[in-house]
């Protein structure tokens, strides 16, 4: 996703911006297909924007390196469902991209490539309560769009002109549009900041440790008669406030806390899907692949001196347990990448990753595609699950996993981020997150069982990786 810098980023005033909207909008609305512009914006915080129409679907995407991306309303909405959906998503997208037609803006903005923004779920039907709306697969063309990139801030607006393909909801009229032009305007300018969530714990529910340690001790037996290498377990657990939580307010904090995050909201129905994730999935551009193995971890303690998290990443390093959980990914990503590249570039000792609440052992990988024309979307496609989300072998690990375990797991590990018109993209593992409903917000947490998982620890590491959003609450312990 590019936004082009320097002079065309100079922002005119807010009132001759809303007459520049006004005079393009009367120019398009009459030709036909799609059309998107593309304007200089104020700076801006990103997070703030998500209090404005929070009845209206959005999506805020917010990397720890790379353009942060904000999304208001939809112009076309892509979800399929079933086994094609990653295919379906990128086909009917690039049908539909062919007929959007870019303009420029005030101050002769580049128009931004047309990136379109959502996820896939875990597994195929498994979009149970809360996750109903979220589906097999989502990805979003706003009508609103901001990116912040290099520094700079820009505005892009796509509507439907004559004759445009059907729509996901009814045109809005010009007047309306002007409308929510000025609250976005307002909203980038406002300086004041973000305080914390404010919101007090009523209850917090939680898988009991026995029934975990029944469904660990399955996935042992499974690993035992030769059947698996490895299965991810995941729980669900839910903190109920006593008023709404403020989603402006939550991902400011994730963001405090988790910057080397990708930090994440996707918003549909009033129902939003959020977290701090801290696993790359793959990342395209042109020919370049980077991805990571990301699996093997061990708890440590928020106020870890230097010395102390020191010695937990020489335990976690020298833990056979760990190492050999991290090596089935590593091979599993191996596999799934050589027949699409030229050259692979992968580590031959894992490194320790270390974050507030736990330390992960991790392999970068670098690759260059044989074929640069491949989009990202394929590349997903092979890639999900991974063993760190899903198990080995896989596609009988996400049928024993639908088949055993109690919750529906949605989103939850699923692929999740953007691609553009031109096949790139990036993506991250849906990690370290939550659904939030007003006042009652689920998280969401897994651990890798193999042969030697001792169910306590597993449960214990689960409680570590909830504490991102729990902290984020402002909950201390529970």
């Amino acid at each position: 996703m590019h936004v082009v810098t320097g002079d065309t980023n100079r922002v005119p005033a807010k009132a001759d911006w809303l007459r520049s909207l006004a005079s393009w909008l009367d120019s398009v609305r009459d030709l036909s297909g799609p059309h998107m512009t593309t304007f200089p914006a104020p700076h801006g915080s990103p997070e703030k924007l998500l209090r404005l129409f929070p009845q209206e679907d959005a999506h805020l995407w917010m990397p720890p390196r790379g353009p942060v991306s904000f999304g208001l309303g939809v112009l076309r909405t892509f979800a399929p469902a079933g086994e094609t959906r990653f295919d379906a998503v990128r086909d009917e997208a690039a049908r539909y991209i062919r007929t959007l037609h870019k303009n420029g803006g005030a101050s002769e903005a580049e128009p931004h490539s047309i990136a379109l923004h959502g996820g896939f779920s875990f597994s195929i039907d498994d979009d149970e309560g809360p996750w109903e709306p979220f589906g097999d697969a989502r990805f979003v063309l706003p009508r609103w769009t901001v990116t912040w990139d290099d520094g700079h801030a820009s505005i892009s607006l796509a509507i439907a002109g004559k004759n445009a393909e059907t729509q996901t909801n009814v045109p809005l009229s010009n007047d309306a549009i002007i409308e929510e032009a000025s609250g976005l305007w307002q909203a980038l300018a406002d300086q004041a900041p973000i305080g914390d969530p404010g919101v007090t714990l009523r209850s917090f529910e939680q898988t009991a440790e026995s029934d975990w340690a029944a469904l660990v001790q399955d996935i042992r037996e499974e690993i035992a008669e030769g059947r698996f290498e490895k299965i991810v377990a995941a729980r669900r657990s839910t903190a109920v406030c006593n008023d709404a939580i403020s989603l402006d307010a939550l991902m400011h904090e994730l963001g405090s806390s988790y910057p080397e995050c990708y930090r994440f909201v996707y918003r549909k129905n009033g129902v939003s899907f959020l977290g701090a994730t801290p696993e790359r999935l793959i990342r395209k551009e042109g020919d370049v692949l980077s991805t990571e193995a990301l699996a093997g971890s061990i708890g440590s303690p928020e106020r870890a001196t230097e010395d102390e998290r020191t010695a937990l990443a020489a335990e976690l390093l020298s833990s056979e347990k760990d190492r050999g959980e991290h090596a089935i990914v590593v091979e599993a990503i191996r596999g799934n990448l050589a027949p699409l590249c030229a050259a692979l570039a992968i580590e031959d000792v894992p490194t320790v990753r270390s974050f507030k609440h736990v330390l992960h052992l991790q392999t970068p990988i670098q690759g260059t595609l044989s074929s640069p024309d491949s989009h990202v979307l394929d590349i997903v496609a092979r890639l999900h699950p991974t063993p760190s989300v899903g198990g080995v072998p896989s596609r009988e690990a996400v049928r024993w996993i639908g088949e055993h375990e109690p919750i529906a797991r949605g989103w939850y590990a699923g692929p999740i981020g953007w691609f553009d018109e031109n096949g790139d993209g990036e993506f991250a593992v849906a990690l370290r997150c939550g659904l939030l409903e007003g006042e009652r917000l689920h998280l969401y947490a897994g651990a890798g069982i193999v042969r030697d998982s001792d169910p306590h620890k597993e449960y214990v590491e689960t409680d570590i990786k909830q504490l991102a959003l729990l902290r984020a609450l402002g909950v201390r312990s529970v």
